[in-house]
Order: C-alpha cells, then structure tokens, then sequence
C-alpha cells in the first residue's frame, strides 16, 4: 500500500479542484451531479461529454467557457435538486440511514472510521449482518417500494439539510465571474433553491 503521507500528499489544500467553498464548482461537485443525472436518465451522455468540454482550469479554480453551457449547468442542477436531493422517497431514505446510523453507533456496532473509509454496500451488509431486531426491522424499511409523499399539514417527519447550490464562474472578458451576476435567469435559480433549502422536506410516510 502507498503511503501517501510520506510522499506529501496527504495535504488536501494543495489540490484545489478536489474541494472549493459553496457554490463554486470543485471536482466532487461536478462529480455527484453529473454521476446521478447520468444514472437517474435526467441527461444524456452527449450532453456530459459537451459540458466537460467547456470546462477549463483558471487560477486553480474550475472555469465553464461559455455563458451558454454554465446555464446549461445552472438549470440542470435545479432539476437535480428536485429529482434527486429533495425527491421525498430520497429524503425519507437519507432520514432513514441517519437514524439508523445513530442507533448502531450508539450500540457500538459501527464506529466512525468504518463511516469514513467504507462504501454505503459495505456499511449496509456490515449491519445487515448483525442481530438486532430492533436494528434489521428499521433497515427493512429500506426498499424501493416506500410509499412516501411531501405534505406540509400532515407530516411524519421534518428534515432540512446543508443547502446545496452552484454558482460556477463563467469566463468573460472581464475574466472569470460567477455566471448569477451576469444572467438573471441563474441568479433566480440560485435564489429559488436558497428558498427551498430554507423550507425543508416536511414527509407524510404513506406505506413503508
């Protein structure tokens, strides 16, 4: 095994595309969007392909090269949100395995490095595997048939999470800028999404 911290790369602030401050763009960002739209059908792979062309790096900060394809980014993204993050059965899903989670750490059946260097299959078959009534009843609500819908009268949990939007920098002549101070369409995207974070999920469980 490479022992990456001997030869100096252990030091994640010396790779600035990996993680950038909210909103701009680093390679997580770009990676779980353009994973999941891919996956879930939301876009085709002709489409990744011409926005991965249009990136660049500038001042090690990732830079989209036409207004045309950030907007492309920007109203993508906010059907993202919507289909993805805050799509209930996924939101009741991500409350779900978080309350799971607390048990099993709490029963100390998991401790936190196996949440930090495993994958969610491994996690999952870890607890499946341990005998707990308590513990396999909550992971059999786990499954692709919840029924679950939003309902803000009549709710069975509330759950607001860490507010996810973007506001990539779009090349100019003035430079790079983020693409909200140049087209009106992205900022009230961006304002839209800001609202909906601050709202939260309120979640009726229909059948589980």
């Amino acid at each position: 095994m490479v022992d990456v911290e001997s030869l100096g790369l252990d030091d994640l602030t010396r790779y600035t595309l990996l993680e950038q401050p909210s909103p701009l763009l680093c390679a997580d960002r770009i990676d779980y969007f353009l994973r999941d739209m891919l996956v879930y059908g939301h876009v085709s792979r002709c489409e990744v392909d011409a926005f991965l062309e249009a990136l660049c790096v500038i001042d090690g900060r990732f830079v989209i090269t036409s207004e045309e394809m950030a907007l492309w980014y920007i109203r993508n993204y906010e059907r993202y949100v919507s289909f993805v993050l805050l799509e209930p059965k996924n939101v009741y899903s991500a409350w779900k395995m978080s309350e799971i989670l607390r048990y099993a750490m709490q029963k100390h059946y998991i401790e936190i490095d196996l949440l930090k260097h495993s994958t969610d299959n491994n996690i999952i078959a870890h607890l499946q595997g341990i005998h707990d009534t308590n513990l396999q009843r909550e992971l059999a609500t786990l499954h692709p048939d919840i029924a679950v819908e939003i309902n803000n009268q009549t709710y069975d949990f509330y759950m607001t999470g860490k507010t996810r939007i973007v506001d990539p920098l779009v090349l100019t002549e003035r430079g790079a800028v983020p693409i909200s101070t140049i087209n009106k369409e992205a900022q009230e995207s961006i304002q839209f999404l800001e609202k909906q974070f601050e709202i939260g999920s309120f979640i009726r469980q229909i059948h589980v």
